[in-house]
């Protein structure tokens, strides 16, 4: 056995690397199928205008090859950390920083698209005919309703981030020696939870703020085109 703060058999160890694939390919799937899934979307929305399609097509297949290339590059080096970490039979933290840091880079990259796909979702929504103090409401509660689909979303991957960090620490505190250790990991985890908390604050008041700016941007172009 080994151990990582907690002992893990040969198959665990394994399980662990498996997991670690699984993202990987995942993460690259998702990506593939974005891409598959908005070439069919320009062919079904633009089609009396191929220039202008192939225009946007070119603009299109450039950001997707260039974030597959990037996914890629992330996979090589995470595939390679993950053997690195595990080639002695023992994670240290310094392993597991370069590993967490190589899976927030891939979100990054995944959290991108989501929020592509929320600004797209608000730009759809409009207001047809005069400004009124009605059509105004409605703007805004449909921009209230992305606005919670986008922060539930985020909600999940804060309690996922959450949940394993505290995986983590409470099987450090298991096997720690001494209540100087103890209270040293305590302090660490502490420190860990408020920065997930204080991450997940900001991007919430980042997409809401969003979303209030658009309902207003669009108030204000209603008014000077009318």
């Amino acid at each position: 056995k080994v151990s990582i703060g907690m002992e893990l058999t040969e198959g665990e160890i394994e399980q662990y690397k498996s997991a670690i694939e699984s993202f990987i390919s995942n993460s690259e799937k998702y990506i593939e199928q974005q891409h598959y899934v908005v070439k069919l979307a320009l062919d079904a929305v633009i089609q009396s205008d191929n220039e202008f399609k192939s225009e946007i097509t070119a603009i299109v297949d450039e950001y997707y090859a260039e974030t597959k290339g990037e996914m890629e590059r992330l996979g090589k080096q995470l595939r390679k950390a993950t053997d690195d970490a595990w080639a002695d039979g023992i994670l240290d933290d310094t392993e597991r920083k370069l590993i967490d840091n190589l899976i927030k880079e891939y979100n990054e990259v995944l959290n991108k698209v989501a929020d592509a796909e929320f600004k797209a979702k608000l730009q759809m929504i409009t207001i047809d005919g005069d400004v009124t103090p009605e059509s105004f409401q409605n703007l805004v509660d449909k921009v209230q309703e992305k606005i919670q689909d986008r922060l539930d979303t985020l909600q999940e991957a804060h309690f996922t981030a959450l949940t394993n960090v505290n995986l983590a620490y409470q099987a450090k505190l298991d096997k720690a020696k001494s209540a100087e250790e103890r209270a040293k990991l305590q302090k660490e985890w502490d420190v860990e939870v408020k920065k997930l908390a204080e991450e997940f604050s900001k991007t919430k008041a980042t997409v809401t703020f969003e979303g209030i700016s658009f309902a207003y941007d669009v108030l204000i172009k209603n008014y000077k085109d009318g």
